[in-house]
């Protein structure tokens, strides 16, 4: 009895400190990293204020000082950051399996719901709500109205940690909510969309009812269920006039796909009146990912405005490990030597390190003439690289936007990340200024469509609509 006494009381102090959190030296390492090595932080500055930050800290290292909580603390660091700007910067824990916090969180009291019981329950319902069994890989939920809060409720998982009876997501009574990711951190949305009593949306989560069985889908509706949900760009044929080209990301293990697809399918594309580029839920990538694309809609020259690096210490240390690359070819050692000579002669400035005069243009001799209208499909979640596409995209004649107003993350980028001292947090901040500043602003603002789809156009019918506004 007194040995298991003596190793539960050596097991205390240790599951403690894997708990706890010193969150105020954490803000404070993070404060310093970030004014020192984000290419953004001093615009930001000068955007809002001296004194707003100064007030802006103060608050925060009150909030730290008060927290153990290594949840907790994510939390804070993760709002102090929002100051500078809405995207291309983050603060994580880096494995929350130790986290208390987390550990309520996957047995936090919900329904227990047999299934067979359940089942039979909905199908004396009358109506049909969001009550039911739906799924999304690799997710089966069961979501029961508890006290008018709808919760979904892991009943299988086919990958990943998460088990049976856990909390997936819940559904306030004004459709706003909470989902909790892969990683059990919290991602709260505002309105879940509803479609045809059969989908759920949740920011480009997409559940599909499985139980009870109502009616089937209709076409559009299918055909917006595999667009949203396909993970491979695509090209497919809408109608006489029309051709429609899906790409999900512009990441670049993804430019072959596009590129391959391009070659195959240009002829067809180029000889048809209409293009629908739908980029609905493609975050970025890489701008490698979307050159092909370029001499499709091209009418007139392309201009692009390139970017200036942040030189310190820390930021320069990535391009001296890619020198150390033995499989660099003689004009990439040349260039990331010349690179390397630019930066570590200027610490703290601004330095562009390429050859060309900030800007580069696209140029070709010819036009698709054949090809009259590209209509790209753009929404929210739209960001970085895939603004980057937009801004080219945009100087066409032929193209028009068609959605929502985009992210806004472009003007500060080329993310780094770097571990917390403590070995808890990974904080990542960006490297590069857009020579745009200040002139012509993305971050925080977005880019706006030339025709907005309000809530009166369902997401379904985004393809139907644009079809139907080129006809005239």
């Amino acid at each position: 009895m007194q040995k298991k006494l003596f190793k539960l009381l050596l097991l205390i102090p240790l599951f403690s400190f894997s708990q706890n959190c010193d969150c105020t030296s954490n803000l404070k390492w993070v404060k310093e990293t970030f004014e020192e090595n984000d290419a953004g932080f001093k615009y930001a500055l000068v955007k809002r204020g001296k004194e707003n930050y100064i007030k802006h800290n103060l608050s925060f290292i009150k909030r730290a000082e008060k927290t153990l909580s290594i949840t907790d603390c994510e939390k804070i660091v993760k709002e102090w950051l929002s100051f500078f700007r809405k995207g291309h910067k983050d603060f994580f824990i880096i494995n929350r399996k130790n986290d208390i916090n987390l550990q309520e969180k996957r047995h936090e009291s919900v329904p227990n719901i047999n299934i067979k019981e359940f089942k039979k329950y909905l199908l004396s319902k009358k109506e049909i709500d969001y009550e039911g069994i739906w799924q999304s890989e690799p997710y089966t939920v069961a979501i029961k109205n508890t006290h008018d809060i709808y919760k979904a409720i892991v009943t299988n998982v086919s990958s990943g940690n998460w088990s049976a009876g856990e909390l997936k997501f819940y559904i306030n009574p004004d459709s706003s909510g909470v989902y909790y990711m892969g990683d059990y951190s919290e991602y709260t949305f505002n309105k879940i969309q509803y479609i045809d009593k059969q989908v759920l949306n949740i920011d480009g989560i997409i559940f599909k009812r499985t139980f009870p069985e109502s009616k089937s889908l209709n076409s559009n509706a299918q055909r917006y269920l595999e667009l949203i949900n396909a993970s491979d760009p695509s090209i497919r044929k809408i109608n006489n006039d029309t051709y429609l080209f899906r790409i999900p990301s512009f990441d670049l293990n993804q430019k072959e796909a596009i590129d391959s697809l391009i070659s195959k399918h240009l002829d067809e594309i180029t000889s048809n009146k209409n293009l629908i580029i739908d980029l609905r839920g493609n975050t970025g990538g890489a701008n490698k990912s979307f050159t092909k694309l370029l001499p499709i809609l091209y009418t007139n020259p392309i201009k692009t405005i390139y970017w200036e690096h942040l030189s310190t210490e820390l930021n320069n240390k990535r391009w001296r490990e890619w020198l150390k690359n033995p499989n660099l070819s003689k004009d990439g050692k040349t260039f990331l030597t010349n690179v390397n000579n630019k930066l570590k002669n200027k610490l703290g400035e601004f330095v562009y390190i390429y050859d060309n005069d900030g800007s580069e243009i696209f140029k070709q001799n010819f036009q698709y003439k054949k090809l009259k209208n590209i209509a790209i499909l753009i929404d929210k979640h739209n960001a970085s690289t895939t603004e980057q596409f937009l801004l080219s995209a945009k100087q066409s004649k032929k193209v028009k936007l068609y959605g929502e107003t985009t992210f806004g993350a472009l003007d500060i980028s080329e993310m780094n990340q770097i571990k917390s001292p403590d070995g808890n947090f990974m904080l990542s901040y960006c490297l590069t200024k857009s020579l745009r500043l200040p002139s012509f602003p993305i971050d925080n603002i977005g880019i706006q469509p030339d025709y907005f789809l309000d809530n009166s156009v369902l997401p379904y019918n985004w393809i139907n609509y644009v079809i139907d506004n080129l006809k005239e």
